[in-house]
């Protein structure tokens, strides 16, 4: 494969310099990129965490963490999903706020009646329809629901992929839309503006798949850990800052076996 001039024949190791204690260093695969733009992609940041390991070690590897998570998605894929319009802006305000705070609620009565005062489903329904039924051609909305949570849930973030309709007139908009590894996913961003923004992904695992911003969907977790190669713009995993206990967990699980 040629990239930019130079022939790619294998996958090599490059090391990485070392600039700064919050700067990673080792080495980085070369890998070949399959599509995208080698052009003002950006520039890679950086999880700082391990999200690999929190798949493989946390959620795949702890019979505790797996339980916990599996109550919480189980949960959540089972909520109806439908495409609506809003028929009143106001009560659907305070609808919204008041369903952010469930634990606060003491009437949920109200809260139906305020429901069917600011929104009814469309009455015809448009591709966005579609996509609740069938994503895409292997997956259920509740299959996609459940990849979404759970890799959120485990790495602090969670990635979609619409794959977009090229003409015509729904041009734009997502005919497919996927659930990305996000163990695997990296954000390129401008690092020479403040704040840093991101400007493209990519997935990166036997080669490197590259998306435009507008072809992700990037939901995350707050991260209060900022640096200067965009550690910030990745969620903090629940297991990051529950990294100790998990790890007293596997090593206590692992001795019972001896």
């Amino acid at each position: 494969m040629n990239i930019l001039g130079f022939e790619l024949k294998k996958i090599e190791k490059v090391p990485l310099p070392t600039i700064t204690a919050n700067k990673p260093t080792g080495v980085a695969s070369v890998l070949p990129i399959k599509q995208g733009d080698l052009y003002n992609a950006g520039t890679v940041t950086w999880q700082g965490q391990n999200a690999e390991s929190q798949v493989k070690s946390g959620y795949s590897g702890n019979d505790i963490v797996y339980s916990i998570i599996r109550l919480i998605v189980d949960k959540v894929k089972m909520a109806p999903w439908a495409e609506y319009t809003i028929k009143d802006e106001t009560s659907y305000k305070r609808y919204n706020a008041m369903i952010k705070r469930p634990d606060l609620i003491q009437d949920w009565g109200m809260v139906n009646d305020l429901r069917q005062k600011s929104i009814t489903l469309v009455p015809t329904k448009s591709k966005i329809s579609d996509l609740l039924d069938a994503p895409n051609e292997n997956d259920s909305w509740g299959d996609l629901v459940e990849a979404y949570s759970t890799f959120k849930l485990i790495t602090g973030n969670a990635y979609v992929y619409g794959n977009t309709i090229p003409s015509g007139n729904n041009a734009g908009k997502p005919l497919e839309l996927y659930v990305l590894p996000s163990q695997y996913m990296q954000i390129l961003a401008d690092l020479s503006v403040f704040p840093i923004k991101p400007k493209s992904y990519q997935l990166y695992m036997q080669f490197i798949e590259q998306f435009t911003k507008q072809q992700i969907l990037h939901d995350k977790y707050f991260n209060p850990n900022w640096n200067i190669v965009g550690n910030q713009l990745y969620g903090l995993s629940p297991l990051q800052a529950a990294a100790k206990v998990l790890t007293r967990s596997n090593e206590g699980k692992q001795l019972a076996l001896l």
